[in-house]
């Protein structure tokens, strides 16, 4: 999924919602997923000779 298609997800949720909350839940939820999984890749890569 492209960073528009996620940025319109998060929105209606917050058209649905009302608040603002869930979106930001989502959105960090999202970003400590993909720093997880960034990190773990940059340490594949530095491990190998």
């Amino acid at each position: 999924m492209q960073a528009p298609q996620v940025g319109l997800v998060l929105a209606g949720f917050y058209l649905l919602s009302g608040s603002l909350w869930l979106p930001m839940l989502l959105h960090a939820a999202i970003d400590a997923v993909q720093g997880r999984y960034t990190n773990h890749h940059f340490r594949q890569v530095a491990a190998t000779p």
